[in-house]
């Protein structure tokens, strides 16, 4: 497992902590630990933080998580590393990873705005394994660049300029800067699609207001499973920020989820 972004491990909400991504992998891995250890199974965790501040509690969210569940240790290995996903140091980890081909391989993928760069996308999705990948793409800094890009050149401040260069290095060259960016379809289509795989996305509302602010867009190559994955998310649209039941069937929201399939693909 990869994550690029993984945070503080944990954070308050209220009074109550709450498990980041980073947590969540260690809980379920501990739920099924008995059972990975019979199989012979051992999961590499590559966790990656930018910031000092949040990688520093990371590391020690983790640590206490390990000394409290010390059999999870027999069957995981994390390693952290603080500094930016984009490096050419982060990239030196990634490739020196124990992957196969045949090596299953979950990749977490959820930056503020537009950290990633185009070219490190480029390489995680070539990168030889039977990956899976979880994509956060932000709509609300799309339309936030897109706004700067209508203005004249001369009228930019430096900061909107370096948003604007910051959003080209996100998208590539071979995706438009237009309104058109504002859908993942054409992003996907370049990133995912040319190279086989398919592309569910979630389209993920403002709270209490009308509007898209990211899509969530899971990634593979196995269609049985992004079908299952359109169903999923099907069923979670089906509900509303109060937990109770939208009207209709789960099949009508599935087919509203937008479904993206490789070049080629009938």
């Amino acid at each position: 497992m990869i994550d690029l972004f993984a945070g503080q491990g944990r954070y308050a909400d209220g009074e109550a902590r709450v498990s980041g991504s980073p947590l969540v992998y260690l809980e379920q891995i501990a739920r099924v630990g008995s059972k990975l250890k019979t199989n012979g199974i051992c999961i590499h965790l590559f966790l990656v933080e930018k910031k000092p501040k949040n990688y520093d509690l990371l590391k020690n969210n983790v640590a206490e998580f390990m000394e409290t569940h010390p059999e999870v240790k027999e069957i995981v290995d994390v390693k952290l590393m603080q500094g930016d996903c984009n490096s050419p140091d982060v990239w030196s980890e990634i490739s020196s990873l124990p992957l196969a081909r045949k090596t299953p391989l979950f990749m977490l993928i959820d930056p503020t705005g537009f950290q990633i760069h185009r070219q490190t996308m480029d390489r995680l999705v070539a990168v030889g394994a039977a990956k899976d990948i979880l994509f956060n793409y932000m709509v609300s800094g799309v339309k936030r660049a897109q706004g700067i890009a209508s203005k004249p050149e001369e009228q930019l401040t430096q900061r909107e300029l370096t948003t604007l260069t910051t959003y080209v290095r996100f998208l590539g060259k071979d995706v438009r800067l237009d309104e058109d960016a504002e859908s993942p379809q054409e992003y996907a289509s370049a990133v995912f699609g040319s190279r086989g795989y398919y592309v569910v996305a979630y389209d993920m509302d403002y709270p209490g207001r009308v509007g898209t602010l990211y899509y969530l867009l899971f990634v593979t190559k196995n269609k049985k499973i992004a079908d299952m994955a359109r169903v999923m998310f099907g069923a979670a649209k089906k509900q509303n920020y109060d937990g109770q039941l939208r009207l209709g069937d789960t099949e009508q929201f599935t087919a509203e989820i937008t479904f993206i399939a490789p070049d080629g693909a009938a």
